[in-house]
C-alpha cells in the first residue's frame, strides 16, 4: 500500500523503486529515503488545515469514462503511517543482512 500512497502524492520515483530488487545495504538507504519523503510530505502539508487525500481503494472501473472510480481514500495520516511502516520494514530486512526481492 505504501507504493500507492507515494504515487498519490507524486513520489513516483520512490514508488517505482519499491518494485525493484535491492541488496541489504540498498534497503537500509531506501528506508532513510522513505522516511525523508514522509517527513517532507508532512512538512509541506503542515500549513494547511485540509490535508490531502491518500491513495484510493475499492475501485470500480468506469468503462465509459475509461478510469477508476474510487469508493474511498486513505487519510493523510494513514498514508504517512503506511510509508513509515514500509521504511521500518526495509530497514529491518536490510539490517538483518537480507536483500529485498521484488515480486
Amino acid at each position: 500500500m505504501a507504493a500507492r500512497e507515494l504515487e498519490a502524492y507524486g513520489e513516483t520515483t520512490l514508488s517505482g523503486r519499491m518494485y525493484k530488487n535491492m541488496r541489504a545495504e540498498d534497503a537500509i538507504v531506501f528506508a532513510d529515503e522513505l522516511r525523508a519523503a514522509a517527513d517532507a510530505l508532512e512538512e509541506s502539508a503542515s500549513s494547511t488545515t485540509k490535508k490531502p487525500k491518500g491513495a484510493g481503494y475499492n475501485g470500480e472501473w468506469n468503462a465509459k469514462a475509461q478510469r477508476w472510480d474510487w469508493q474511498g481514500f486513505s487519510t493523510f495520516e494513514e498514508a504517512l503511517d503506511s510509508i513509515r511502516e514500509a521504511a521500518a520494514w526495509y530497514e529491518k530486512v536490510g539490517s538483518l543482512g537480507y536483500g529485498v526481492w521484488a515480486c
